[in-house]
C-alpha cells in the first residue's frame, strides 16, 4: 500500500508539472509542457520489482528536475542547448542498477522533448521504463519575436500530404511569413513610369491575407521598390528592398488593416553607384536586425538596433566579400550561407556589433571546383541546416552541420537531390522534430520532405512538383505554408501544405 500511494503521489507530480496554462502565461523561463508521455515495461510483475520500477521513475524524475532548475537559470535556447547536453553527458550511463539514456528532440528553436530510458535487468530479464517531457523558453520566444509554437512531427506522417492555395495576388513573390492566423507576402515588383503622361504606376511590395477567411485580403503596401526578404517581430516588419539607397525599411503592421512605411535607412559605407548595393537577406533577433548584400562596394554584413522600430540605427558592419545569401542568428552568433568557395557557411562573433569578427567557418563539398554557392539556411538546436545550388553528388544541396562548437563546425551528413536546371538551388528550409522541409526553384522538384533522424543517413520521405518555383516557406503547428513566384500574376500562389494525417 505505501508503495502504491508513493507512486501515486509521483504520478500527480508528473502531471502536474506544467500546464498549457503557464506556457499561455510564460511566467518563467523554462517549463515542462508535458507530464510523463509515457510509461511502458513488459511483462514484469510490479509486486516483485517494484522497488527497482519506482527507482527508475525516482531517476527519470532527477533527470526532468536537473534539467528544469538548469534551464531556469538561462533565458536563451543557445544555453538551454549546452544544459541539455551537459545533462545527458553526466547522466548517460551504467550504474550497479539502471542502464540509463537521454535524448533530446528540438521540435521548434523554443520547444525540446527530452526522453530518459531506464533499464535493468531483474532475474536475467530485461525490464525498462521510458519517460518523455516536453520543454519551452518563453524568453527566447520573446527574442525572436514571433510565435514558437508547434508539436512532433513524424516521417511516416509526411509520405503522404495534401496542399490548398490561394492567389497571392502578386508578381514575383519573394518572401512569407505565418503569424497567428495572418499570412503576410512580399514581391519584388519596381514602380514604373507611365509612358504617356509621365505619372508614376505603383505596384503593391506587401500584401496581407486572413488564414481564416479564403482570398481574402486584408490589406497591402507599395514601399516604392520591391521587396527582396523580410522577417516579422512584434507587429512590424523588417524588409530589404530592391533600392540602391535607403535599402531597409520598416513597416508598422499591428493594424493589419492599415499597414504603414515607418522608417528608411540607407546601409552605412555601402556605395550606391557600385555593384549590387541592394539588402538582401535578413533576420531579426533580440530587438536588432541582421542584413546581409551580395557582394558589394563596401561592407555585406550589417547590424541594426531596432528597439525604438521607427528609429532603427545601424551599430555594426562586416566586409565579408561574399554574397550573404541567408542569415541564422542566436544570441551572439550570427550564421551566413554565402558565395564563398570554401566558406558557405560562415559564423560571426556579434557580441561586440564594433568588433564583428569570423570565429569559424565551414567548406561544403568534396570535389574541384567547389563554387556551388548556398543559398539558405537554418538553426536548430545545434544543428545548422544549409541548402546549396544545384549539386553534384560529391558536392550535394544540402548539408547538415553540427555547431555545439561554433567556431569548430562539423559535418553530419549530406544529401544529393539531383536538382535539375543551371540555376535551380534550395531557397528555403525549415525543420520541425526529425524532418526538413525543402523549397527549391527546380521545375521538377519543388518540395522535399527529409526524414533527418540519421544525419548520415538522410532519407527523402517525399517530393512534389509545383507549377512556379518555390521562393519561402514557413511552418505553424505543424502545417506548412509555401508560396510560388512567377511574373504571371495569376501564377502566384500560397500554399497549405498538410499532412493527410491531420485530417484523422
Amino acid at each position: 500500500m505505501k508503495l502504491l500511494k508513493t507512486l501515486k503521489s509521483r504520478a500527480k507530480f508528473l502531471r502536474g508539472f506544467s500546464t498549457l496554462e503557464i506556457l499561455i502565461a510564460f511566467a518563467i523561463v523554462t517549463l515542462a509542457l508535458s507530464a510523463a508521455a509515457s510509461v511502458s515495461f513488459g511483462a514484469q510483475s510490479l509486486v516483485l520489482d517494484g522497488e527497482l520500477y519506482l527507482g527508475s521513475i525516482l531517476r527519470a524524475e532527477e533527470v526532468f528536475e536537473k534539467t528544469f532548475i538548469m534551464s531556469s537559470e538561462n533565458d536563451n535556447e543557445a544555453q538551454t542547448s549546452i544544459n541539455f547536453n551537459q545533462i545527458i553527458n553526466a547522466e548517460n550511463k551504467i550504474d550497479d542498477f539502471y542502464d540509463e539514456k537521454i535524448k533530446v528532440l528540438d521540435i521548434t528553436p523554443c520547444i525540446k522533448k527530452m526522453s530518459v530510458n531506464e533499464k535493468w535487468l531483474q532475474e536475467n530479464t530485461p525490464r525498462f521504463t521510458f519517460f518523455s517531457q516536453v520543454f519551452s523558453y518563453p524568453a527566447f520566444v520573446k527574442k525572436s519575436g514571433e510565435a514558437c509554437s508547434g508539436k512532433e512531427l513524424f516521417s511516416q506522417d509526411w509520405i503522404n500530404y495534401e496542399n490548398s492555395s490561394l492567389s497571392a495576388e502578386l508578381k514575383n513573390v519573394t518572401d512569407t511569413d505565418v503569424v497567428d492566423d495572418t499570412v503576410f507576402i512580399s514581391a519584388d515588383i519596381l514602380d514604373t513610369v507611365n509612358v504617356a503622361d509621365g505619372s508614376i504606376i505603383t505596384h503593391s511590395d506587401l500584401a496581407i491575407f486572413d488564414l481564416k477567411t479564403p482570398n481574402l485580403k486584408i490589406s497591402e503596401l507599395d514601399v516604392g521598390a520591391g521587396i527582396f526578404a523580410f522577417d516579422f517581430a512584434d507587429g512590424y516588419v523588417f524588409a530589404v528592398i530592391n533600392a540602391t539607397t535607403s535599402q531597409f525599411v520598416v513597416i508598422d503592421v499591428r493594424d493589419t488593416a492599415n499597414p504603414a512605411l515607418i522608417a528608411k535607412r540607407s546601409l552605412v559605407l555601402v556605395n550606391s553607384e557600385g555593384s549590387y548595393p541592394q539588402g538582401r537577406s535578413i533576420k531579426y533577433f533580440d530587438s536588432k536586425v541582421y542584413i546581409g548584400t551580395k557582394e558589394t562596394a563596401g561592407p555585406e554584413f550589417h547590424i541594426f538596433d531596432v528597439a525604438s522600430p521607427a528609429n532603427p540605427i545601424e551599430i555594426g558592419f562586416l566586409e565579408i566579400t561574399h554574397n550573404i545569401n541567408s542569415i541564422a542568428v542566436r544570441d551572439d552568433i550570427a550564421y551566413l550561407a554565402t558565395s564563398a568557395n570554401s566558406k558557405e557557411l560562415i559564423v560571426l562573433d556579434v557580441k561586440n556589433p564594433l568588433a564583428i569578427f569570423e570565429m569559424g567557418s565551414f567548406n561544403a563539398g568534396t570535389s574541384s571546383p567547389n563554387d556551388k554557392d548556398a543559398t539558405s539556411i537554418y538553426l536548430l538546436g545545434n544543428t545548422i541546416y544549409l541548402g546549396r545550388k544545384r549539386g553534384t553528388v560529391t558536392n550535394p544541396e544540402f548539408y547538415m552541420i553540427d555547431v555545439f562548437v561554433p567556431s569548430s563546425p562539423a559535418l553530419l551528413g549530406t544529401s544529393f537531390l539531383a536538382l535539375t536546371g543551371t540555376a535551380s538551388s534550395v531557397s528555403e528550409i525549415i525543420v520541425s522534430s526529425n524532418i526538413a522541409f525543402l523549397a527549391t526553384t527546380d521545375s521538377t522538384k519543388g518540395f522535399f520532405v527529409l526524414d533527418t533522424s540519421a544525419p548520415e543517413n538522410i532519407k527523402k520521405i517525399s517530393t512534389a512538383i509545383f507549377a512556379h518555383k518555390l521562393s519561402a516557406l514557413d511552418i505553424k503547428d505543424g502545417v506548412i505554408y509555401g508560396v510560388s513566384s512567377s511574373d504571371v500574376l495569376l501564377d502566384n500562389k500560397i500554399y497549405e501544405i498538410k499532412s493527410l494525417q491531420e485530417n484523422i
